[in-house]
This record gives structure tokens, C-alpha cells and sequence, in this order.
């Protein structure tokens, strides 16, 4: 990991329509974790995910370099690269939205953890401060 720097990538798709991954560096050949589409999690090279798939042009797009602590880098690639093994590529991909569920991923294995939403917490029928 040393030496690597976790990046934003955002890919012009149409005039009104972005796309975002995360990179895990800003060579051409470095994979980049990002939804293809609603449960397609893609761990894909930067180059193919800036390149038109019918055309083959490359799209207008930025590779940003996250100005991170050294040790919050570190372990955000990894985590990413626990989330992608697990689930990039396989058919078994992540939605674009998690719904009502709290959505987390185990930093061991990379495995989604999901909760149901906590409901708000509910008034003590007995108050500690009152007289």
C-alpha cells in the first residue's frame, strides 16, 4: 500500500448524468470500485471506467487525490479492497441505495452488515431529575 493514494474518480456520462467511484491510485491500470449500475458493484480499471463501452472514446473525467491521513489511506483501501474480493464482479453486487437499513461493512472480511433503522428513542415514563 505504501506509496498509494485513494482518489475520487468522476466520469462526465451525459451532459446531466455523473459517475463517481473510488480509485485506489491514478494509473491507468489501477482498479476502481464503483456501482455500474443498481446491485453491479465493479472493481474495474480506471481506464475502462472512463471509456465509453459502445464507442470505446474516453469520457470526460477527473481523478482526484484525497488528502487523507496516511493511516485512514491505508485503511480505506483496504476496506475497499475487502468490499470489492467479496462482492465486485460476482453477480452479488450492492444496491444504490440501502433503503431503511443502516448499512455497514465488517472491516475483517468486508462483508455488508445490515441493521433496520433505529427508531427514535421513546420518553422514560419516570423522570431521574423530577421533584
Amino acid at each position: 500500500m505504501d506509496g498509494f493514494t485513494c482518489t475520487t474518480v468522476l466520469v462526465r456520462m451525459a451532459t446531466t448524468q455523473f459517475h463517481l467511484g473510488l480509485g485506489r491510485s491514478e494509473e491507468p491500470h489501477e482498479p476502481v470500485l464503483h456501482l455500474g449500475w443498481h446491485l453491479d458493484l465493479r472493481d474495474e480499471p480506471l481506464v475502462r471506467v472512463v471509456s465509453n463501452r459502445k464507442t470505446g472514446r474516453m469520457l470526460p473525467a477527473a481523478v482526484i487525490k484525497l488528502s487523507l491521513d496516511p493511516l485512514i489511506d491505508e485503511t480505506l483501501q483496504v476496506l475497499a479492497q475487502r468490499v470489492a474480493r467479496r462482492y465486485a464482479n460476482t453477480g452479488d453486487g450492492l444496491a444504490y441505495g440501502f433503503g431503511e437499513a443502516t448499512a455497514t461493512f465488517d472491516r475483517g472480511t468486508g462483508a455488508l452488515t445490515k441493521t433496520t433503522q433505529r427508531s427514535p428513542a421513546r420518553p422514560s415514563s419516570s423522570r431521574c431529575c423530577d421533584p
